[in-house]
């Protein structure tokens, strides 16, 4: 499986995830987040919005 980066949120560490479009956990802190740099919207020149449905089941797997 291929691996992608992203820099948490929560605890700020860049942490390798797959490369895949969906919620993962954090393998430093295991809060949950989005793998946004698979996201598409970035390739069209898209901005991120706050209202993503990935985004949205993160906040709720974190009880927030």
């Amino acid at each position: 499986m291929e691996k992608t980066y992203e820099c948490c949120p929560h605890c700020g560490a860049e942490v390798e995830l797959d490369a895949e479009l969906k919620v993962q956990k954090c393998p430093n802190c295991g809060k949950h987040i989005v793998t946004c740099s698979m996201c598409m919207n970035g390739e069209l020149g898209r901005p991120c919005t706050y209202d993503c449905c990935l985004e949205i089941l993160a906040h709720h797997l974190n009880g927030e």
